[in-house]
């Protein structure tokens, strides 16, 4: 599907709900008039690497892809970036703060960046992947006012459904990574004071032999730093006690079929092909399709150009 190319984008810091939100925009920036804009892209990145910069290259396709005509922003989560020191903004801690951090305040902070920056005027292609894609469902069914700002909405790998009744092996293997990490967090403090040049070269081999683009190596260390990586965990626990159980919508999804697109994997660690079945079945005419390409749940790491491509054509189907 091509080579990588990156185009101009910028990185944005915002406030909402007293914590600086990481965003990045391509085409208008957040203080950009957009008068003239009919329609936006809004990403709602996954959970674990929810960060802007994992998603660079495929955003980049994906601007390109609507020949620059479209604006794209993509909303991080909140506290999985911090600004420069020299911004002087400051990122609350997770203790005491875990209101500002858990699931419900990160769907608040998505919300309040909604309202806050995007007129009435201009139709919101809401993009969502992975745990966005749950966070997009939650937008619906507790904020009308901003569900009419939407065009359409894209759940790319969506978690929607629980995970096998909480024996999908990802889980598993999430809570033993949640384990080590409690016990062994002395490690990543540790790593956190090593040298960037050392950093770098580490990262870079593991993700050679896991063959991941190395695009990711600066993001990665960016979002290594103890203070982030403890908001992640927390984030992500509780996120995978949420979702086991979690049972499908299907009046919700049937309510808003004609605002929604779910695109499923074909091999995907998280989600069984089983949640595709039961969705056709319990909502035949819903759009909804498989990947045929075999890309992974991690969309970004392996198939960004790919997956921006594939992004392109489905709002290009669905543009005014």
């Amino acid at each position: 599907m091509g080579l990588p190319i990156v185009v101009k984008s910028q990185e944005e810091f915002v406030n909402i709900n007293n914590v600086p939100i990481h965003v990045r925009t391509w085409g208008r920036s957040l203080n950009d008039p957009l008068e003239d804009v009919r329609e936006l892209i809004v990403f709602i990145p996954g959970m674990v690497g929810g960060l802007p910069n994992f998603y660079i290259t495929m955003l980049s396709t994906l601007f390109l892809s609507l020949n620059g005509e479209v604006p794209i922003w993509i909303v991080g989560q909140a506290g999985h970036a911090e600004p420069k020191p020299t911004t002087n903004a400051f990122v609350l801690p997770l203790k005491g703060n875990e209101i500002l951090y858990d699931i419900n305040g990160q769907v608040r902070s998505k919300v309040e960046f909604l309202k806050e920056y995007v007129p009435s005027n201009v139709k919101v292609h809401l993009v969502a992947h992975s745990l966005g894609t749950w966070m997009t469902l939650k937008i619906l069914k507790q904020y009308p006012e901003v569900k009419i700002l939407f065009q359409k909405c894209y759940l790319l790998f969506p978690t929607i459904r629980g995970t096998e009744d909480g024996k999908n092996i990802n889980c598993k293997i999430s809570e033993i990574i949640f384990w080590i990490y409690d016990h062994f967090r002395f490690i990543v403090v540790f790593f956190a004071k090593l040298p960037y040049c050392v950093k770098a070269v580490l990262f870079s081999i593991a993700f050679w032999i896991s063959s991941v683009d190395r695009e990711h190596v600066n993001p990665a260390i960016a979002f290594s730093k103890p203070s982030i990586l403890d908001k992640c965990v927390f984030l992500s626990k509780e996120a995978v006690e949420t979702l086991r159980y979690t049972v499908m919508d299907v009046e919700l999804l049937e309510k808003h079929k004609r605002l929604l697109k779910l695109y499923y994997g074909a091999t995907d660690g998280w989600v069984p092909l089983r949640a595709f079945r039961e969705i056709k079945w319990a909502i035949p005419d819903i759009d909804a399709e498989i990947d045929t390409y075999e890309i992974e749940h991690s969309i970004v790491f392996k198939s960004s150009v790919l997956m921006g491509n594939i992004l392109g054509k489905m709002v290009k189907e669905n543009m005014l």
